[in-house]
């Protein structure tokens, strides 16, 4: 008879908590993220199988810090104190999530083993040399998935650009100044970063060490323009202005980078609603 049974190598089970996952657009400030993110948190908690919830903010797939990130662990009732199954739980968790506009939320049972990355039967890896070429084939790939019954939460680590400013030295021009390369990088690391390894600052009482980190006021770092107007020094003591040596450009660019097999890559999760993962219909 197995013949005709779906079959898989480790079945779900009903742990009695689960995890959610949360995404906003890449470009939302970490206060509108956490606005939104908190609508979630609230039909988590008013879920009636739910017993407690821990939210954080901030935590990407292997938990890496992403600002337009987050998960929330769900501890449920035990199975013989609840209706519903953990998977009907989630189903209807998921389902309004991702009514709530700017977000986009999947659940899943939480790894065993850990690792931080989405704990779901099917994970597909897309990999190649040119990052260029790769979103167009994972899209035609989850295209393809989206539209198979039985598929839910179908994500990809794929990501819009983040936006970044980059700063294009003329190296001719700043030779002829004489300005160093490492004397802008240094600059604009040190007053638009903040450069943490200045010194430490000892807390007695506490009996803590701080790090002092140096940057620019706030009213000093708002546009892009405010970069141009930071001098650095000559080899012959004059203070340059990097608008004479630097462009500014605006762009984007993705947060993190995936590599298997020092390969780029892009990885594709997807989740089973209430099949198994190997069926007898399917090839």
């Amino acid at each position: 008879m197995t013949k005709f049974m779906g079959k898989e190598f480790v079945p779900p089970e009903d742990q009695s908590n689960f995890l959610v996952r949360l995404e906003a657009p890449i470009d939302y400030s970490v206060e509108k993220t956490d606005q939104l993110f908190r609508q979630a948190e609230e039909i988590v908690r008013k879920t009636p199988e739910v017993k407690t919830v821990m939210f954080a903010l901030g935590l990407g797939p292997g938990g890496a810090g992403q600002a337009n990130k987050g998960i929330m662990m769900a501890g449920m009732l035990k199975k013989n104190e609840r209706k519903r199954s953990q998977e009907q739980v989630k189903a209807g968790i998921r389902l309004k999530i991702n009514k709530i506009p700017g977000i986009k939320g999947t659940a899943e049972d939480i790894s065993l083993i850990g690792g931080g990355l989405p704990n779901v039967p099917i994970q597909y890896v897309v990999r190649g040399t040119d990052l260029e070429y790769l979103p167009t084939y994972m899209k035609q790939i989850v295209l393809q998935f989206v539209q198979l019954p039985g598929i839910v939460d179908v994500d990809t680590s794929l990501e819009a650009g983040k936006p970044e400013l980059r700063v294009i030295i003329d190296r001719d021009k700043a030779a002829d100044m004489g300005v160093t390369v490492a004397s802008i990088a240094q600059a604009v690391n040190v007053l638009i970063s903040g450069e943490v390894d200045i010194t430490k600052y000892k807390d007695e009482a506490k009996g803590r060490r701080y790090d002092v980190r140096v940057r620019l006021n706030p009213e000093d770092r708002v546009s892009p323009a405010d970069i141009g107007r930071i001098y650095v020094r000559a080899k012959d003591g004059r203070l340059v202005e990097l608008a004479n040596v630097v462009n500014i450009q605006e762009g984007g660019a993705p947060s993190t980078i995936y590599r298997v097999d020092r390969q780029r890559a892009m990885i594709m999760y997807a989740s089973l609603g209430k099949n198994p993962l190997a069926r007898p219909w399917m090839n």
